[in-house]
């Protein structure tokens, strides 16, 4: 299909939690004995899934207009034997199945990485979990989780740190994990589920003088060292709750990398906060020259962007380690940026990691744009203009939310082989997108 930039817009939008987190707080709520409301939750085809999973315990799930409620008081083993559709909703599966004994659940293919260092730190925890083959392979929870742990994170298992959060926190006694990063995206979550969560810094604070924090931040950090120490010491907090979630950011970013520098198109984030943007990729948007502008007007609040000229710059991985489906917007933003800028993303990715991100750059490849893999991330060269070739998503989400972002200012005309994932993941504010950016279909006169 192609899509076209649109001349003269306002895009609003209004998205829902992101995928991640809705995962997140759904195994917690799980955990629980009691109803937990979550607001700020899209039932979308990918959410439709975790539905059915939840449904094998016998967890009820009840949709209002803006969220859902998590009623875990009958639960059960979960023995779910459909295929997975995505390679995260299995990961919290198998760890939500490692507190159930009795449970079991069909394997995914190709078992990388991050969910082999997940099973290791569950047997750790006392977990005995059974692997068999066969026509429908499956894992099966002969003993759940019930030992205390104390877990030193290493780079390449940074990407469990909520699958060992929610997994310490069913077995009551007191857990702890010394984490590489200052906190998580995810702790939130954590503080509104779980009893005795606690994050120190383990860091010095910054110190006031300019000059000594530039000293520091060019001072190599020693190899081991931990930025902080979290502990839980009270299990799942088992009373009824709601929590709102923080909306996609991640999802917004994207929008943002792909509004035109000069048109007469806006886009409004509505109901953001300035948290929502200095500790996400929108702020690293911002240190790249995009302007967030707080907007109130006609009962929509938030911010409008603003992006003019753009420069390139170095993204660090440990400013970008709990977002690591932004590399996409940053090198899209990037594409159209002055100068050359450097994305790092995890030294340690999957291979199914790596294949997104060599598809990712082939996207932007295909737009025009002048970019080149290095070992742990992206290098890419702006350019004024760019024309775009056929891109194709290979059904990745990620790659059709990239190539449609892309129609809403970087290249005139775009053709894309695929984008139905991206309706699938982001539902209403994807669909929202694609109707802006589609060609209007005319009728052949007859």
């Amino acid at each position: 299909m192609y899509l076209q930039r649109p001349k003269d817009y306002t895009l609003i939008i209004e998205p829902p939690a992101d995928y991640n987190s809705v995962l997140t707080a759904c195994a917690f709520a799980a955990c629980k004995c009691e109803p937990t409301t979550i607001l700020n939750v899209e039932r979308t085809a990918a959410v439709r899934q975790l539905e059915e999973f939840l449904a094998s315990g016998n967890i009820q799930c009840s949709w209002s207009k803006n969220g859902v409620t998590i009623d875990p008081c009958a639960k059960r083993p979960f023995v779910y034997t459909e295929r997975f559709g995505t390679y995260d909703l299995f990961s919290y599966a198998l760890t939500m199945a490692a507190t159930v004994a009795g449970s079991s659940i069909t394997l995914i293919d190709d078992v990388d990485e991050t969910v082999q260092m997940t099973v290791l730190a569950l047997r750790r925890m006392g977990a005995e979990l059974e692997f068999l083959g066969g026509k429908k392979s499956r894992m099966e929870v002969k003993k759940p989780v019930s030992h205390e742990i104390k877990y030193y994170l290493k780079r390449e298992s940074a990407k469990i740190v909520p699958h060992l959060v929610l997994a310490m926190s069913t077995i009551g006694g007191k857990c702890e994990l010394f984490d590489l990063f200052a906190g998580s995206r995810f702790d939130d979550i954590f503080q509104h589920f779980v009893s005795g969560f606690e994050r120190k810094s383990l860091r010095e604070e910054e110190p006031e003088d300019e000059l000594e924090r530039r000293l520091r931040k060019r001072t190599p950090t020693p190899a081991g060292e931990y930025r902080s120490h979290v502990t839980i010491s009270g299990g799942i907090i088992d009373t009824p709750s709601t929590i709102t979630l923080r909306p996609d950011t991640e999802l917004a970013a994207y929008l943002v990398a792909g509004v035109d520098n000069y048109s007469r198109g806006r886009l409004i984030l509505k109901d953001f906060s300035n948290v929502d943007i200095s500790d996400t990729p929108l702020g690293q948007l911002r240190r790249m020259g995009v302007e967030f502008i707080p907007y109130n007007q006609n009962d929509v609040k938030g911010y409008l962007v603003k992006k003019s000229a753009l420069k390139g710059r170095r993204v660090a991985y440990e400013q970008l380690h709990d977002y690591p489906d932004a590399v996409g917007a940053l090198a899209l933003a990037a594409s159209v940026g002055e100068g050359t800028s450097v994305i790092r993303s995890s030294p340690y990715n999957t291979n199914r990691e790596e294949s997104r991100r060599r598809l990712l750059c082939d996207i932007i490849r295909s737009l025009g744009a002048k970019i080149a893999e290095i070992g742990d991330g992206l290098v890419v060269e702006g350019r004024k203009e760019l024309s775009a070739d056929l891109v194709r998503t290979e059904g990745d989400a990620l790659c059709a939310l990239l190539a449609t972002a892309a129609a809403l200012g970087v290249v005139d005309r775009i053709e894309v082989d695929d984008i139905s994932d991206g309706v699938a993941r982001w539902g209403e504010s994807f669909n929202k997108l694609l109707q802006l950016v589609s060609l209007p279909v005319v009728e052949s006169a007859t």
